[in-house]
């Protein structure tokens, strides 16, 4: 939902299951993470339309379970911004050569 100030009403902007909804610097946009069917998106919705644009699937991205590892943001650029979870998945390994 969105205010208008002007016309001191209110009106619908999208219909969705958004999450971490972030403002575009220039304001024309709404960044989110979009999830109705249990596949997390990311989508931007045009302030001026309502159309909802999806721009990255989060499917294959490894997310942990603590609630500050789903949160999305934006960078200076309004590129996303997210946490993902490579704890566990990382294999490391080191050479030694020892005297």
């Amino acid at each position: 939902m969105l205010y208008d100030t002007e016309k001191k009403s209110w009106r619908q902007l999208a219909v969705s299951r958004f999450a971490f909804e972030n403002w575009s610097h220039d304001g024309k946009y709404i960044y989110a993470e979009d999830y109705p069917d249990k596949i997390d998106d990311i989508v931007r919705v045009n302030v001026a339309n309502g159309k909802v644009e999806h721009l990255l699937s989060l499917k294959e991205i490894p997310r942990g379970f603590d609630p500050w590892e789903f949160w999305v943001g934006l960078a200076p650029d309004d590129s996303p911004l997210l946490m993902r979870d490579k704890s566990t998945q990382e294999i490391y390994r080191l050479d030694v050569r020892f005297p």
